[in-house]
């Protein structure tokens, strides 16, 4: 379906939007949308298959090991805007406080600084 970097990009918004347990379907809804604003002509089974993968890929290496391989496969230039499209899925169910937390954790393993998160997300809740 896509690249390694696209992949990644899907894996951060999947990471974050579970951090609080789990993830909403308001939180897969705008992930696909944000797949489908990026990557036009993208088949649903396609984009089904990629979020499938990464969730998998996600559960099988745990929390932190699965940050590392995002932070190795996004490139340094597009690490703050591929965080603010995973908030903004996070968002589709409301931020909760966990995800909160966990958005300023992958922020620093990304070298985004809290100020530019606290314009993404508001000040800590």
């Amino acid at each position: 379906m896509s690249t390694p970097e696209q992949q990644a990009e899907i894996g951060l918004c999947l990471l974050i939007a579970n951090a609080d347990g789990e993830i909403s379907d308001e939180e897969i809804t705008e992930l696909k949308v944000k797949i489908h604003a990026h990557a036009e002509g993208q088949k649903d089974d396609e984009v089904d298959a990629t979020i499938a993968k990464e969730r998998a890929v996600m559960t099988e290496k745990g929390v932190d090991p699965f940050l590392a391989s995002i932070v190795e496969r996004i490139p340094e230039a597009k690490r703050e805007a591929a965080l603010r499209s995973a908030v903004d899925v996070a968002f589709a169910d409301m931020l909760t406080s966990e995800e909160d937390a966990f958005v300023r954790k992958v922020a620093k393993a990304l070298g985004v600084t809290e100020s530019v998160v606290d314009e993404m997300a508001g000040p800590a809740i």
